[in-house]
C-alpha cells in the first residue's frame, strides 16, 4: 500500500470511528463540504492527517463522504466499499 491509500484509508478509518465525524459525514455530499462544517468546529484534521495533506485521494474521499449520505455505516463496513483504500 502506498502513502497516498495509506493516509486516505486512515482518515477513512477514523472518521467511522469518531461518531461526531460520521454523523458529519452523513450530511455531506463531498470531501470539500465536509471539510468545511468541520472548520466551524475547528477541526482540521483527523488520525493525525490534515485535511488539506497533498497526498490525500480526493476522489476516493468524495465517493466515501457521497456513500455515507444518509446514513452511518460501522468500520466494519468500510472495506466492503473501499477495499484496500482503493474505491470499488
Amino acid at each position: 500500500m502506498n502513502t497516498l491509500q495509506d493516509k486516505t484509508s486512515r482518515l477513512i478509518q477514523r472518521i467511522l470511528q469518531v461518531d461526531n465525524f460520521q454523523n458529519v459525514a452523513c450530511v455531506c455530499s463531498n470531501w470539500k463540504e465536509f471539510q468545511e462544517e468541520l472548520s466551524e468546529w475547528g477541526v482540521y484534521s483527523a488520525g493525525k492527517v490534515d485535511f488539506d495533506d497533498e497526498e490525500l485521494n480526493v476522489n476516493i474521499l468524495d465517493k466515501f463522504i457521497l456513500s455515507e449520505n444518509g446514513y452511518i455505516r460501522t468500520g466494519d463496513d468500510w472495506n466492503l466499499i473501499y477495499q484496500g483504500g482503493g474505491a470499488l
